[in-house]
């Protein structure tokens, strides 16, 4: 039999609160640490006894932090973190391939389904996360910010249209935020069932009046430009001239 993993998670923020369930779920062994709440004394008298630590800190702040404590100095100690796009020469990456909610927590079914994508020399993933047995994939360092982009892209960028969205509908027309739920379902049932065929509107037609239409309306609005790139990219001739 393997060794039993004992881990250490730094940080408390929303990545943490979520790790931290997720272990508790598949009663994995962990110790929890961030600077607001403990000295440095207390991770100091962690570091012998764990065998991984997973760092859940900000991206820019990550190497800085393994280089402050000394964690390569620990021999025995193998230290993850979970940013997508961040090569260290530090530590290894496993980012988790999914969207976290800040105001719950997911089931165990849900936690387990999610893949994790780890540098492509890494070791195995057994060795990387033991106790977890998530799908996971490998990705070279020279792909990693490309592949994180396509996240961004696919979440975040999609978070603020539909926050837009939102907002303009029920703040300017009044439209109650649970008649705009079907939308919403229907936009990404379509998406999950074949994504390839999911666009429609003017810009699957190339509807170019409607289009410059579209535009107009968004004089003086900061997605003006966005939805003006779109259509020079996806519709092309949808946007004459003046629009420039």
């Amino acid at each position: 039999m393997g060794q039993v993993p004992k881990y250490a998670i730094i940080g408390n923020g929303r990545m943490a609160v979520h790790l931290c369930h997720y272990f508790t779920l598949l009663d994995i062994s962990y110790v929890q640490w961030y600077r607001t709440e403990y000295e440095r004394s207390t991770l100091d008298s962690f570091l012998p006894k764990i065998t991984h630590i997973i760092v859940l800190i900000s991206d820019d702040s990550i190497d800085g932090f393994i280089e402050e404590f000394g964690l390569l100095q620990h021999k025995h100690l193998t230290t993850v973190h979970f940013s997508g796009s961040l090569v260290s020469p530090n530590s290894f990456a496993a980012h988790p391939l999914q969207t976290f909610s800040e105001k719950s927590s997911y089931s165990l079914d849900e936690y387990q389904k999610f893949p994790f994508i780890i540098d492509e020399a890494a070791p195995p993933f057994g060795e990387l996360l033991p106790g977890l047995i998530n799908p996971h994939y490998r990705v070279a360092e020279k792909d990693k910010a490309y592949y994180h982009t396509m996240c961004v892209l696919a979440n975040n960028v999609t978070t603020l249209l539909w926050q837009k969205f939102n907002s303009e509908m029920c703040d300017r027309f009044s439209i109650s935020s649970e008649d705009l739920q079907p939308f919403l379902q229907k936009t990404f049932e379509n998406i999950r069932r074949d994504s390839a065929t999911a666009l429609t509107g003017p810009i699957a037609r190339k509807d170019h009046k409607t289009l410059a239409r579209n535009l107009d309306s968004l004089s003086g609005d900061p997605f003006y430009t966005i939805f003006k790139e779109i259509i020079n990219q996806f519709a092309p001739g949808g946007c004459d001239e003046k629009c420039s």
